[in-house]
């Protein structure tokens, strides 16, 4: 992989940033970076960002046999700092309604 430039779009929240290769001539970073801040209100930095997707466009399920018998697994062991991450990321989907909890 090339050498990338890291480009920061927002001072509040310094994790929304792009990446541009850093061997572009000058012009054509010029170019990349006007053409990438002029567009981006269609960058979607979080799930809540894209609210009311159409499932028409994307659309996953888990195809489970009803006549199966279902197996819970031990949760996998995990540090505390992954853990959390895990947690605010479930937390972050439910709460855009990306995903939802069945039975």
């Amino acid at each position: 992989m090339e050498e990338a430039e890291l480009i920061y779009v927002d001072a509040l929240h310094p994790e929304r940033s792009l990446q541009i290769g850093a061997k572009l001539l000058a012009n054509k970073k010029v170019c990349f970076k006007e053409f990438l801040f002029n567009n981006l209100d269609v960058f979607a930095w979080s799930p809540i960002d894209m609210p009311g997707i159409d499932p028409a466009i994307i659309y996953h399920w888990l195809a489970i046999d009803p006549k199966v018998k279902l197996v819970k697994q031990k949760p996998g062991k995990m540090n505390v700092k992954r853990g959390q991450a895990l947690s605010d990321e479930v937390d972050q989907l439910l709460c855009a309604n990306f995903i939802w909890e069945t039975h």
